[in-house]
């Protein structure tokens, strides 16, 4: 969750989020070929001023993790069904 941010902020963020996981270089040799462990992430928006379903929006995000996780992980994947950073 990150208040009051657009998308091109949040994918930044996530890009960092990811990077610094993959630095701290947790060993995990079922994760190939990096061997550490690594991070899969669904950006979803929630557009309070549209008084959207924040479900839904929640719902979008763990469908765009197993995207993430389907692409081989290690990406944070967009609600256009892109990865992301």
């Amino acid at each position: 969750m990150l208040p009051e941010q657009d998308d091109r902020s949040v994918q930044r963020a996530a890009a960092r989020l990811r990077r610094a996981v993959e630095a701290l270089g947790i060993s995990h040799v079922h994760n190939p070929p990096k061997k550490v462990v690594t991070v899969s992430m669904g950006l979803a928006l929630y557009d309070r001023a549209s008084r959207g379903d924040i479900g839904r929006t929640l719902y979008s995000a763990s469908e765009l993790i197993i995207a993430a996780r389907k692409a081989g992980g290690d990406v944070a994947m967009a609600r256009n069904g892109r990865p992301s950073g």
